[in-house]
């Protein structure tokens, strides 16, 4: 299953793309609500949270990123980790803000659970 979000001024688009075994999200464009939850949560509920997969959060086409962007992702991570699912964030190492703000998730991440890694270009790993 396949589906695609946009926040309400367009900036952001998330991809979802859910198999059998994983959920994978794509951040693309520009996350600057002052409210990212608002828009995230209910996505995150419903794709995430909800089940038992494997979480992939790709943050490889993200061009910018608010701070409040940052505490529904955490949340959904911990109340999906709750569960000990296998969790991977996926950032472009190419850009240095990424490599700083998603480094500093391996302070939430539980060793063998979430996995932090960063590749570089426009296309994450698969």
């Amino acid at each position: 299953m396949n589906e695609e979000y946009k926040n309400e001024n367009g900036s952001l688009t998330l991809e979802i793309e859910e198999s059998a075994e994983v959920v994978t999200i794509k951040f693309i464009g520009q996350s600057l609500d002052l409210q990212p939850g608002l828009f995230l949560m209910p996505i995150f509920e419903k794709h995430v949270v909800n089940n038992e997969k494997e979480i992939i959060m790709d943050f490889v086409q993200l061009r910018s990123l608010s701070s409040p962007t940052l505490s529904p992702v955490i949340q959904t991570l911990n109340r999906a980790n709750g569960g000990n699912r296998k969790a991977q964030i996926i950032y472009n190492a190419d850009y240095d803000w990424q490599k700083t703000t998603f480094t500093a998730f391996e302070v939430y991440a539980k060793p063998g659970q979430i996995i932090i890694s960063g590749t570089h270009g426009d296309s994450a790993a698969q």
